[in-house]
């Protein structure tokens, strides 16, 4: 009887070992099954991408580049334009080489790169070809001013010499940008609108987008070696200078009429948003139905409407239906340009986050005053192929301010009745302390709100900056933090802080007191002498 169940055993764990072999050779065809599929796929996607490439390489050399005229109805032909530009850039380019630079030196100095002490621009010449353009828009607003967007194209021989520092060897080399090739879309702005010639105030230039860019580099009397990482440093601090300071809502004021006409920017309303939650997320290209159990998603989201302010939620460890309930609220400059981004990232903490896709929702499309509950599929892209990601289920709401500081909110959406938004104008100081007995002053204006801390530019050498900058503080909640700190620093050369020149404290209720807007010269405390000059507004709900 035991050797019968002996027996029995022994054929239970053959076929038992059999069966595990027969399923271990099973999942590894799977496996590879999946790999080859996998293949497959990439490289159909890669074929489809690079004939696509293929396509418009070949469209573009046998037709050029389209004007905008053939590629957007709104746009008009400028040919005439052209033509007058053409006869008049000599005299235009004189004037140009003479005026700019006043210009430009000021954002060489407030955004210098870190390795560079100081940059200095010598001279420009902007060469003797025109620019061209393709088409010229023009848009209609409410306010008091005139707008044109314009198609640019320039490419030409123009130069630019720079007098660069280095701060730790104090090597000084002059650099020469040469070559000049740049394509996007230009908006000029003509504001505001006065009675008197020429007819406005101020010209506001600025990029619609973050143009096409190319130019060369060269050394004078030197070469660019002399200092390491020189030329990769400057090229990354252009570009960034040109998205940082020019890309719309950003521009560059050019004054007309001299007065009191304020350069900061216009704000069109504010625009709320509650993320809910996130459903069914994968990543991109990932297959259900061969999905392996240790290929983890660690989501998050960040929402923007502007490039400087983003809000972040936390990352949900292994979660594929995270639930967020996360509030915020972001300022809008020009509801009709500009969109509300959500971007969900798969945090990996040895490399760099994955993105899985990209919603995006124009402020335009959002009903004033109305909620908006929005169900928004996830596409992510790989090699061409776009795949469904999951789905954001959130609820947008746009509120313009329509000429008054506080809003309305609808049923239901009190909990942002605390969040309002703080607008400080730091005009100017007179009178400061010189803390520094062998050295200039840099006096440097630092706005604190709670644990929000934002600055000004450095003005150089004086005791009398004059700054005339808007910050502003967002989510500002009057019975939290129920004052903001000014303080002025004088700052060091290599751009840290220095000896304190003197502070402020300006309590909220003082500005709802004064019907949400106070200007007024405040003295300075912590020194003998000094004063600054403050405009602040108190917007949202208060």
């Amino acid at each position: 009887m035991a050797e019968r169940w002996l027996t029995l055993a022994s054929l239970v764990c053959a076929w038992l070992r059999w069966w595990a072999l027969c399923g271990f050779f099973v999942g590894i065809a799977v496996t590879l099954h999946t790999w080859r599929m996998e293949r497959k796929r990439e490289a159909v996607g890669d074929a489809a991408a690079a004939l696509a490439r293929a396509n418009m390489a070949g469209l573009e050399s046998a037709i050029g580049v389209l004007p905008s005229f053939l590629l957007f109805p709104d746009y008009e032909k400028v040919h005439w334009i052209n033509q007058v530009m053409e006869k008049v850039w000599p005299l235009l380019a004189e004037v140009t080489s003479r005026t700019l630079p006043g210009y430009i030196q000021p954002l060489l100095d407030e955004c210098c790169p870190s390795g560079i002490s100081q940059m200095n621009l010598k001279a420009i010449q902007p060469g003797t070809k025109s620019p061209v353009l393709g088409g010229i828009k023009s848009t209609i607003t409410q306010e008091n001013e005139v707008i044109f967007d314009l198609d640019f194209k320039w490419g030409g021989n123009q130069r630019m010499i720079l007098d660069v520092c280095e701060a730790k060897s104090r090597v000084r080399l002059s650099v020469s940008l040469e070559r000049l090739l740049v394509f996007g879309y230009i908006r000029i702005m003509l504001t505001p609108l006065i009675a008197e010639w020429p007819l406005f105030a101020r010209v506001q230039v600025s990029l619609l987008d973050e143009p096409s860019l190319d130019f060369s580099m060269s050394a004078l009397g030197s070469t660019l070696t002399a200092i390491p990482g020189l030329e990769e440093t400057l090229k990354k601090f252009i570009r960034q200078i040109i998205h940082d300071k020019m890309v719309w809502p950003k521009a560059l004021v050019f004054p007309v009429k001299k007065g009191n006409f304020d350069t900061g920017p216009k704000y069109d309303g504010v625009v709320f948003v509650r993320l809910v939650r996130a459903v069914d997320l994968k990543h991109v290209g990932e297959d259900n139905i061969f999905r392996l159990p240790f290929n983890l998603m660690d989501p998050f989201v960040v929402l923007k409407v502007r490039d400087h302010r983003t809000v972040s939620t936390p990352v949900y460890k292994n979660e594929r239906n995270p639930v967020f309930n996360l509030e915020a609220m972001f300022l809008v400059e020009d509801c009709q340009e500009q969109q509300l981004q959500v971007k969900i990232f798969d945090y990996n903490l040895f490399s760099d986050d994955e993105l899985i896709g990209t919603i995006t929702i124009p402020i335009r499309n959002l009903a004033p005053d109305i909620p908006s509950s929005l169900e928004e599929n996830v596409i992510g892209e790989k090699y061409g192929t776009k795949y469904m990601c999951g789905q954001i289920v959130f609820e947008a709401l746009y509120m313009p301010y329509k000429g008054k500081l506080t809003l309305d909110f609808p049923e239901g959406w009190g909990n942002f009745s605390q969040s309002s938004v703080l607008f400080v104008v730091v005009k100017q100081a007179r009178g400061l302390a010189h803390r520094r007995r062998f050295a200039p002053s840099h006096p440097r204006a630092y706005v604190a709100y709670g644990t929000q801390l934002k600055a000004t530019k450095a003005c150089k050498n004086t005791t009398n900056p004059v700054w005339d900058e808007k910050l502003e503080f967002v989510g500002i909640d009057v019975t939290l933090f129920k004052s903001i700190r000014v303080e002025i620093y004088c700052m060091t050369r290599i751009g840290r802080k220095g000896p304190l020149l003197g502070w402020v404290e300006v309590a909220l209720s003082s500005i709802q007191a004064s019907g949400g807007h106070v200007t007024d010269i405040f003295k300075l405390n912590g020194t003998p002498k000094g004063e600054i000059h403050l405009t602040l507004t108190l917007a949202g709900v208060v």
